[in-house]
């Protein structure tokens, strides 16, 4: 299938920077960037790969590892990698286009449910959302050890204020945390015509083949099998080795 160099963002690789991180993975990071550069993408890739499989992995490095696939039009690693880097950065532009034209290629656009919330939990996500979180909750502390030191007259009042923030604040972090456990439960189809059955046992009779690159939720395990549902609500089960967990 043919595509528009158009249709996806950033051809370049997005360069990292590797604070405190050892000298191998940041050269090795240039190398592959210089490789995508010059259209060597099967090098970069394997270069990307090295980094990732010494557990360096970052929004960046997924983004291009994910693009680098792309060209390739090797669907469900391009997807795989962009989902991962999504899951590190979700308000990354470059990645959300990338992955979108993906899907578009694998022909998956159905959404998972979101959760209430999604957007607050997909900025709190966020690099800067963090650093706002984070400078949020220690305000309310300060805030906290100053009225119980001072004790004004309308005591009462600003507690009733602040615990109002705290309620806030901890129902965002229940609502991370199970939106966190979600992503930990999604996959990726890695081969095309995977075939999903009714029960976890091989047979002539399934209840489709899934194109690889599609998206699935884990809901059990049985031994070597998993039983997935898809976001168009289709459930059913899978060998563990037709996919590769996010």
């Amino acid at each position: 299938m043919l595509f528009n160099e158009d249709s996806i963002s950033n051809s370049k690789p997005i360069p990292i920077f590797f604070n405190g991180f050892a000298a191998l993975p940041a050269d090795t990071f240039k190398l592959a960037n210089e490789a995508f550069e010059r259209g060597s993408i099967s090098d970069a890739i394997q270069l990307y790969e090295s980094i990732v499989s010494k557990d360096y992995g970052s929004a960046s490095i997924y983004h291009n590892l994910g693009t680098a696939y792309i060209k390739q039009q090797d669907w469900s690693a391009a997807r795989f990698y962009l989902e991962k880097g999504l899951q590190e950065a979700p308000l990354h532009s470059a990645i959300q286009k990338n992955l979108r034209f993906a899907r578009e290629q694998i022909d998956d656009l159905y959404s998972f449910p979101r959760f209430p919330l999604t957007g607050v939990i997909e900025t709190i996500k966020s690099h800067t959302g963090s650093n706002f979180l984070s400078v949020l909750l220690s305000s309310l502390f300060l805030i906290l050890v100053v009225l119980l030191w001072f004790r004004p007259g309308n005591l009462a009042v600003w507690l009733y204020i602040l615990g109002s923030f705290w309620i806030v604040t901890l129902v965002l972090l229940l609502f991370e945390r199970n939106y966190d456990h979600t992503n930990h439960r999604m996959a990726i189809i890695w081969q095309n015509q995977t075939p999903l059955y009714d029960k976890p046992e091989v047979s002539d009779l399934g209840i489709a083949n899934l194109s690889a690159g599609y998206k699935v939720r884990i809901l059990e395990q049985v031994g070597p099998w998993y039983y997935i549902d898809l976001a168009d609500g289709t459930s059913g089960w899978i060998e563990q080795k037709e996919v590769r967990r996010l």
